[in-house]
């Protein structure tokens, strides 16, 4: 029942999946990932959309994969107790909390891809709202 009422997780992976298949049947996929993913290479060069793109591109499939079974996990639990405009707020801070931190903390020649910052973000809410649950890591 939570899998079914997870709309804003659903979307969040339906257009991580789409960005995916649209960049896999491009040539040189490092490339897109460079163009795409959040470095301070782009960022000098004045690729300031970097901060927001970088979630949308995955190393692969499995990549991809992961991320999308963890929002789904983590989603679809506190959608059952947060409103969908909440979800989508936190995604959006995520991936710019994500994106800083990750300039702060890296090598000038690191690319940051994937939407693990949003996968974060919603398991430390959720340990958050909850931390006397019991959460296991299915879907109940």
């Amino acid at each position: 029942m939570l899998l079914r009422n997870a709309s804003v997780t659903w979307k969040i992976i339906a257009i991580l999946v789409v960005s995916q298949g649209s960049y896999m049947t491009l040539d040189n996929l490092q490339d897109k990932q460079l163009l795409f993913g959040l470095g301070w290479h782009g960022l000098s060069e004045g690729k300031i959309f970097q901060i927001f793109t970088y979630i949308f591109v995955h190393g692969s499939w499995t990549h991809l994969g992961l991320n999308a079974a963890a929002l789904l996990l983590l989603g679809s639990k506190l959608e059952y107790i947060l409103p969908k405009m909440t979800m989508e707020l936190l995604a959006i801070l995520a991936t710019l909390a994500g994106g800083l931190m990750f300039l702060l903390l890296s090598p000038w020649n690191q690319t940051l891809i994937g939407s693990s910052p949003i996968c974060f973000a919603f398991l430390m809410l959720l340990l958050t709202l909850s931390p006397d649950s019991k959460f296991l890591p299915v879907f109940l």
